[in-house]
């Protein structure tokens, strides 16, 4: 059978539901045709779907191994599931406790939900009923939340500018598997305008080896010679409006990309805004209905 076939075999497994069987399934194809497999990963929608939900359930099982070892330090690696960009991260349980305090929403329920029904019984005989929420946050949030956005994001992400800004950094989680993965090292500036994220964001840094990274509240002193990436996620033109960074997007130079996901009805707006400032633009389909991604390129 040819990996095209064994992956699509697999696929139709895990939409019946028989996820145990697929992963079995997958990691045989992965471990007998690694590169052929990566090679295809833009070969047709149904299998970049199904490497993006083989990404989200590969993340949360190697969380799981790792936490039920006793390891205090969990690296998830879903690499081989997006060829280009690598996809690694380091967290520890104290980032996943607060992963758990700080993204209490109806969204993170769902995708915890969504991690029991596929591992319920490994979950409570490792973590018994108290803490294995908390302790496993972290790997929810990153392989709900990040998988997906790496995924959509990765055909509009530059290999290596020399410093990125992040409009709405969060817990940093994003910022240290691009900047993570990258052949040259960046610079970079992280905003975010709730304070409580800044310690998370300074442990999840470091224990990645992002040295080159700074945190802050505002979007002061930022060397806008050198940036050539700015990228926002669930945040400007989707929280909020985009005139809120007014003064960041109108510093920025020729040769910068600026990602941003927006609303649908943000869109007309944003658009025409940043054509203003002498941009063209791409559009790029994501999986989630509410948004699109638009990458603007400053000339």
């Amino acid at each position: 059978m040819s990996v095209v076939d064994s992956v699509i075999a697999a696929a139709d497994v895990y939409k019946k539901g028989e996820v145990s069987k697929a992963i079995d399934l997958f990691e045989q194809v992965m471990a007998e045709h690694e590169e052929e497999l990566i090679a295809l990963k833009k070969r047709g929608p149904d299998l970049r779907l199904f490497h993006r939900q083989m990404g989200k359930v590969s993340a949360l099982r190697q969380a799981l191994v790792q936490l039920s070892s006793g390891s205090n330090t969990i690296e998830i690696d879903v690499s081989a599931y997006f060829g280009r960009h690598p996809f690694r991260i380091k967290m520890n349980k104290e980032i996943s406790q607060f992963a758990s305090s700080w993204k209490t929403t109806t969204a993170f329920d769902v995708h915890l939900a969504s991690a029991i029904k596929h591992f319920g019984a490994d979950f409570k005989s490792v973590f018994g009923s108290t803490t294995w929420r908390e302790d496993i946050a972290g790997s929810v949030y990153v392989s709900a939340w990040m998988v997906t956005d790496a995924f959509e994001m990765a055909a509009a992400l530059p290999d290596s500018p020399k410093h990125v800004i992040n409009i709405g950094c969060g817990m940093g989680f994003f910022d240290a598997i691009y900047l993570g993965g990258r052949s040259e090292p960046a610079s970079a500036t992280l905003i975010d305008i709730d304070e409580t994220v800044q310690q998370s964001v300074s442990e999840v840094l470091t224990l990645n080896g992002i040295e080159n990274a700074t945190f802050q509240m505002n979007a002061d002193n930022i060397p806008y010679d050198k940036v050539e990436l700015v990228y926002t996620v669930r945040s400007c033109g989707y929280l909020y409006e985009i005139d809120a960074y007014d003064d960041v997007f109108r510093a920025l130079k020729p040769g910068c990309r600026c990602l941003i996901d927006v609303t649908h009805d943000r869109r007309e707006a944003v658009v025409k805004y940043f054509e203003g400032l002498g941009t063209r633009h791409n559009v790029f389909k994501r999986s989630a209905d509410e948004t699109v991604l638009l990458a603007f390129d400053f000339v």
